[in-house]
């Protein structure tokens, strides 16, 4: 199309610029224990939607199908999503446009396990860069970035230099859900411009934010690091003559005899 916008915002450019800030596993450790696939690309997509919908969305096993084509911007996905449900939406930008949003809770959960610190400023520049450079968005589009569920619009916030990563997240989620749900697919050009080569970023997305960028997360609450001291004590325990029962899908596998079990 000869008015295509790229790049443009959607869904798809922005998950797909969250998948860049995920964190890398290196270690041999983290992928036995599992991280790599809490880290998958699928699980992303899922607890984003989850977000959205403001309760856990489950799995299936299209969603790794769906996962690539909302990502590449083949697909809306409303149905699937539930993005096209009205009082769905409602629920969700009533919340966001609170000061005691759900919602929010939900994206600082999703940003302290699927994104890396490091990346928040190479996340906050790319996203601030589409925005910026999306002529489709006018310049005084609202986006509700801030933790009392106040906004800015498009130009003041494009010369912003402080943000918080989660209320700045959910934010720009809020805009996709109640703006572009529909329109997914016309972000695949930007995708397919980042993307020439599979797997192999070519994006330049950030180059027009020329003002430093500051970036933090929101505090944690002292019932929090309760709650992680609490999780960190090491406990000891002994469990003589055990009985262990793995199951494997519909198998339950008994290993009858331990002499004893040191948790």
């Amino acid at each position: 199309m000869a008015n295509e916008s790229i790049p443009y915002l959607c869904g798809g450019t922005f998950f797909t610029q969250l998948l860049r800030a995920r964190p890398v596993l290196t270690t041999s450790t983290e992928h036995t224990k599992g991280h790599k696939e809490s880290l998958s690309e699928q699980e992303t997509f899922r607890r984003l939607i989850s977000v959205y919908q403001m309760k856990d969305f489950m799995n299936c096993s299209s969603l790794k199908t769906y996962t690539s084509q909302f990502k590449t911007c083949a697909n809306s996905l409303e149905a699937f999503t539930s993005f096209s449900d009205a009082d769905m939406k409602w629920s969700f930008d009533k919340d966001v446009k609170s000061s005691d949003s759900s919602a929010l809770i939900l994206m600082s959960e999703f940003v302290q396990e699927f994104t890396d610190p490091d990346k928040y400023i190479q996340l906050t520049r790319c996203l601030l860069g589409m925005i910026k450079s999306d002529h489709t968005i006018e310049s005084d589009t609202p986006f509700y970035i801030f933790e009392n569920g106040a906004f800015v619009t498009k130009e003041k916030m494009i010369e912003m230099e402080s943000f918080v990563i989660e209320p700045f997240l959910l934010g720009i989620w809020h805009f996709i859900i109640m703006r572009r749900s529909d329109c997914n697919e016309r972000g695949a050009a930007t995708y397919q411009q980042w993307y020439p080569n599979r797997g192999k970023y070519a994006g330049t997305v950030s180059d027009c934010i020329t003002q430093e960028i500051f970036v933090e997360s929101i505090p944690k609450t002292a019932e929090d690091n309760n709650f992680e001291d609490k999780n960190q004590k090491a406990t000891t325990q002994y469990i003589n003559h055990a009985t262990i029962v793995n199951q494997y899908g519909e198998k339950n596998i008994h290993i009858d005899h331990v002499d004893t079990l040191n948790l």
